[in-house]
């Protein structure tokens, strides 16, 4: 009687690198197993540039400029204090009167009486007057007027562009000082109030010329309107003459006839008075000299006086014209300070830099150098991987034996040998 074997069967499969290139697979791992195992290497060169001296230098300038402050500015506003006051008090300036203490002699004429002629007697022409004719005035009411209502609405206009200009400039202006480092500064304050009083002139032009051109327009306009009517009131008063000198010439012959007699009358009475009065003009005359006289020194003594004051306001003027150069000698200097100090910047830059490129190239040089070592192995890598290997592939088959059962098939076979003797 026999019974089962338990014997079983398996299959196994193994790959394998091929002999030529597993020598190089193994020593990529190796050599990458000592690499990855090497301790850190700290780069103990410079990373960042010094800045140069003439950055440092021109960072220096900066600060003696905004140190210093603006002298030439403060001496002119104390100039301008000065001629200010100086001035008020020439505005006060009073002139002295030339006062006469000349009295003429009381000298009463003598009444001279000429025959009277009754104008109303030669007609109405006699007391007529001849038409008047005026030509207006020129006056703030006119001026009101003729002006364009809307003139102010257009200065409004160009001012508010003019602001407009300024604010975007001042944009501008701001960025660049906070481009050069130098916006809240007091070079920046400079910038701004040279701006700010650039507006105020603007805009105080801008007034005063559209309304000097208004003005000027509704003059013209007056004066056009005034010469037209002007013209026809003149042909009117000519016409009105012409027709009145008609009827005087028809009273001339009847009025020189009477004219005649009454001179003769005058000139009799006037010989009489003028005899009279030549004493009494011979002594106001003298009295008049002498009043003359006193009166030549006091206006002598005035105009003296008076040129002192002019020569003052010369001086004044002098003096205001000296702070307007100390302002522009001050602007000067210091555009050119700090055009120094940018160009000082900028070449420093320059210089910085260059230092920069070199510590860059360095440090590049020092990180090659480290992983030289691993730039070859993954150099070795990739020419690795980019070799067609194919793995070798082993086929074994194996029983699989259970002792036990071997023992037990063995013994129930000598068992059955045994019977069958």
């Amino acid at each position: 009687m026999g019974g089962s074997s338990g014997q079983t069967s398996s299959t196994v499969y193994q790959s394998n690198l091929p002999e030529y290139a597993k020598p190089y697979f193994e020593d990529i791992l190796k050599r990458s197993q000592k690499q990855s195992l090497q301790p850190y290497q700290a780069y103990n060169g410079q990373r960042i540039a010094n800045q140069s001296g003439m950055t440092n230098q021109s960072y220096q300038n900066l600060q003696q400029l905004s140190s210093a402050g603006l002298p030439g500015i403060n001496d002119a506003m104390s100039i301008y204090r000065d001629v200010n006051g100086q001035a008020n008090q020439m505005a006060n300036y009073q002139a002295n009167g030339v006062t006469s203490n000349y009295n003429a002699q009381n000298f009463k004429p003598s009444s001279i009486t000429a025959q009277n002629i009754n104008p109303n007697q030669y007609g109405q022409f006699a007391n007529s007057d001849a038409q008047t004719v005026t030509a207006g005035q020129w006056n703030g009411q006119q001026a009101d007027q003729y002006m364009n209502p809307y003139m102010q609405k257009v200065l409004d206009v160009q001012k508010n562009q003019a602001m407009l200009d300024y604010q975007r400039a001042q944009i501008g202006r701001n960025d660049q000082a906070v481009a050069a480092g130098a916006f809240g500064d007091s070079r920046h304050g400079v910038v701004d109030a040279l701006s700010q009083e650039s507006l105020l002139r603007n805009m105080s032009d801008i007034q005063a010329t559209g309304m000097n051109n208004a003005w000027t327009q509704a003059q013209n306009m007056f004066s056009g309107d005034r010469n037209a009517q002007l013209s026809a009131d003149q042909g009117n008063q000519s016409a009105d003459l012409t027709a009145r000198q008609l009827g005087i010439q028809s009273l001339g012959q009847r009025l020189t006839a009477q004219q005649a007699n009454q001179g003769a009358n005058l000139t009799a009475q006037q010989q009489s008075e003028l005899a009279r009065q030549f004493g009494a003009n011979f002594n106001n005359q003298s009295m008049l000299d002498a009043n003359t006289a006193r009166m030549n020194a006091q206006a002598q003594t005035e105009q003296f006086r008076q040129s002192g004051q002019q020569l003052g306001l010369g001086a004044l003027q002098q003096q205001q014209a000296a702070a307007q150069g100390l302002v522009g000698a001050q602007g000067a200097y210091t555009g050119q300070r700090l055009d120094i100090s940018n160009a000082l910047a900028a070449a420093g830059q320059q210089q910085q830099q260059y230092g920069q490129s070199k510590l860059d190239m360095a440090y590049n040089d020092f990180v090659n150098q480290r992983d030289y070592g691993k730039q070859n192995l993954n150099f070795y890598n990739s020419m690795l991987h980019g070799v067609p290997v194919s793995a070798n592939t082993d086929v074994s088959q194996y029983q699989n034996v259970n002792p036990f059962s071997q023992l037990l098939g063995a013994g129930l076979g000598s068992l059955g040998l045994q019977g069958q003797q």
